[in-house]
C-alpha cells in the first residue's frame, strides 16, 4: 500500500561571486552595493545554501523511478520547514 511515493531532499552549498548594485533611478545615487574607482562593479565571494526535492516513485521489480530535481529553498528563507 501506500503508493509507493517519496522525496528526497539534498543541500548543496555553492561558492559564487556576486555584484549588486541599487541605484535611485531619478538622482542615479547608488544606494546598495559598491563599485571600483572606474566604475564597475565590485565582485563579493558569498556562499549559498540550495535545498532540493526529487519525487521518486515504485518501479518495476522493486527498484525506484526517479523524477526531476526542484529547487525548494535558497538560503534557508524557509527556517527549515521542507514542507513549506
Amino acid at each position: 500500500g501506500g503508493g509507493g511515493m517519496r522525496a528526497l531532499i539534498a543541500e548543496v552549498s555553492v561558492d559564487c561571486l556576486e555584484s549588486l548594485q541599487v541605484y535611485n533611478a531619478e538622482t542615479g545615487e547608488l544606494i546598495q552595493g559598491s563599485v571600483d574607482e572606474d566604475g564597475t562593479a565590485k565582485e563579493k565571494e558569498v556562499q549559498h545554501l540550495v535545498r532540493m526535492e526529487m519525487a521518486t516513485s515504485r518501479g518495476p521489480e522493486g527498484g525506484r523511478l526517479l523524477g526531476s530535481w526542484q529547487v525548494i529553498d535558497i538560503d534557508d528563507m524557509l527556517e527549515g520547514n521542507v514542507w513549506h
